[in-house]
């Protein structure tokens, strides 16, 4: 009698939308377990594709443009290297996050089901969605860690406060794109979406938010839908700090970290909301 008195006191699972701490690091322990067994198939996309990025993109066609005239000034006095380097760390986060917070995702709704043998346990669905977002963040910031100490011999970075400021940039950015994959994830049913996404969200999200040129280069309407992107403002917060354009107390730099943040949030709140349709009967 007593336990039913105890269950029936208790909120709903799944009502609560702030996750508790405890459980949400003991969800590592699946989250470990499913990386030991897979981390082999996003080794290339993690670490080696951003590195040819930087290697096609930033040394050798950046040899052309630096050749070009004017170009250093078109750049703000930078090479055309130092002007991508964060650009591309940031589309690098962004793009590791979205591969690993689609299909997997999916899967653990449709396939496995793993996430519902969650939420039949004293877990609650935002402890799935913020153990989820955890999981792939840590692992964005293990690749940013890598690209970051890969750019450090090219003297991107001015000082080590440079070298961590952009570094959390990039985390960030990962967290942030990982709460609006995962928002997308659980309200589509079938992985042909995906597909969708990736041609007409990320790729372009990719190419025109500021990673290779400056945004005033497009036209004018172009221009303002690049900056609603979550991509250009992590562009710009982590340009920034890694080459120290902008002063650190200027409010435009913590105002893009700001926006960040709040998608963050909302990315979270939506997620939470999705895997509650798909979980809480």
């Amino acid at each position: 009698m007593a336990l039913t008195a105890a269950r029936s006191a208790a909120p709903p699972r799944g009502e609560s939308l702030v996750p508790s701490p405890r459980m949400v690091w003991r969800l590592r322990t699946y989250f470990l377990t499913r990386y030991r067994r897979t981390w082999r198939a996003s080794v290339v996309s993690a670490f080696l594709q951003p590195f040819l990025y930087l290697l096609a993109m930033g040394v050798l066609l950046g040899d052309y443009v630096d050749a070009s005239a004017g170009a250093s000034a078109r750049l703000g006095g930078e090479s055309y290297l130092h002007y991508v380097a964060p650009g591309l760390l940031c589309a690098a986060a962004m793009q590791f996050s979205a591969a690993e917070s689609l299909w997997p995702v999916l899967g653990a709704l449709k396939w496995d089901r793993t996430y519902h043998s969650m939420v039949a346990t004293p877990i609650s669905v935002a402890e799935i969605a913020a153990g989820a977002i955890a999981d792939v963040t840590a692992r964005t910031a293990l690749s940013v860690t890598v690209f970051v100490a890969v750019l450090v011999p090219f003297g991107i970075f001015d000082d080590t406060g440079a070298v961590v400021a952009t570094l959390l940039v990039g985390v960030l950015t990962g967290a942030t794109s990982t709460s609006l994959f995962l928002a997308y994830s659980v309200r589509v049913h079938s992985e042909s979406n995906f597909g969708l996404m990736f041609r007409l969200g990320i790729f372009p999200l990719f190419l025109f938010s500021g990673a290779f040129f400056p945004v005033s280069n497009l036209p004018d309407a172009v221009e303002w839908i690049a900056k609603l992107s979550p991509l250009w403002h992590a562009v710009q917060a982590a340009r920034g700090f890694a080459l120290g354009t902008r002063d650190v107390a200027d409010p435009v730099l913590w105002g893009h970290l700001l926006v960040l943040v709040v998608l963050l949030v909302v990315g979270y709140l939506l997620a939470v909301s999705g895997l509650r349709r798909r979980l809480v009967v």
